[in-house]
C-alpha cells in the first residue's frame, strides 16, 4: 500500500506481507457546490469548509464558509456575506475560527484588502480584528499566543501577531527583509521561517 499513508507497521512486517488496512472511505458533502478548502476543528468531530458554487475561477466572488458534521455529514452555514469569505485558521480549542472577508463590497474584490473576522461557534457572530491594519493579512497560525499573518510593510515582508481579546497588532521581529513561509511547533514555541535579505536567497531558520 503505497502513497502518503504508510502500508506497514515497521520494515520486518513489510517483507511478510502484512499490509495495513485501511478504513474505506466516505463521501461526507453532499450539495450542488465545490469545496475550495477544508479544515479539521482540534476536537476532531467538525470540518470548516470553504465553499463555492461551481469549480470555475470566477466562482471565488461567491465563496462563503460551513461546518460539515463528521458523523452524520450535516452541513451547517455560518458565514454566507455578499462577497466572498474564506476560512483561515481554527482556533485551539475550536470554539472559535479566524476567517477573512470583503463582506458587501464584492465590487472591489479583486482589487482591496479583505478584512479579518473571529467567528464564534457557540454565539454564531462575527467581530472584526487589526481593524486599523491596512494591508493584506495571510494568516499562517492561531495558537495560544495569538492569531499570527503575513503582510507587507512597504517592500518587505513581515510576520505580525494579533493578541486577542484586544486585537492589537504587532511586528515578529526576524531581522530579514522578506518573511516567505512560517510554520509553529506542535508542542514548543519554536518557529521555523523561511527569510532571506533582498540581495540573498531564501534560507530556513
Amino acid at each position: 500500500n503505497a502513497g502518503q499513508l504508510p502500508g506497514y507497521k515497521n520494515k520486518k512486517e513489510s517483507t511478510v506481507g502484512k499490509c495495513v488496512e485501511l478504513t474505506a472511505a466516505k463521501r461526507l458533502s453532499r450539495g450542488n457546490f465545490t469545496v475550495r478548502s477544508f479544515a479539521w476543528s482540534p476536537e476532531g468531530k467538525t470540518i470548516a469548509v470553504t465553499k463555492v458554487p461551481n469549480p470555475l475561477l470566477s466562482a471565488g466572488v461567491h465563496a462563503d464558509i460551513a461546518a460539515v458534521e463528521v458523523t452524520t455529514g450535516r452541513i451547517t452555514p455560518l458565514i454566507h456575506n455578499p462577497a466572498p469569505d474564506n476560512f483561515e485558521q481554527w482556533s485551539p480549542d475550536g470554539k472559535q475560527f479566524v476567517y477573512t472577508s470583503r463582506v458587501n463590497d464584492s465590487t472591489a474584490y479583486f482589487y482591496k484588502n479583505s478584512r479579518l473576522f473571529v467567528y464564534d461557534m457557540a454565539t454564531r457572530s462575527s467581530r472584526e480584528i487589526a481593524k486599523d491594519f491596512d494591508e493584506q493579512k495571510n494568516v499562517v497560525s492561531w495558537n495560544s499566543s495569538g492569531i499570527y499573518f503575513i503582510a507587507l510593510q512597504r517592500t518587505k515582508s513581515k510576520l505580525f501577531q494579533v493578541t486577542l481579546p484586544a486585537g492589537g497588532v504587532q511586528p515578529v521581529e526576524f531581522g530579514y527583509d522578506v518573511v516567505g513561509a512560517v510554520a509553529f511547533s506542535q508542542h514548543t514555541n519554536a518557529i521555523a521561517v523561511s527569510a532571506r535579505n533582498y540581495a540573498d536567497l531564501n534560507e530556513i531558520y
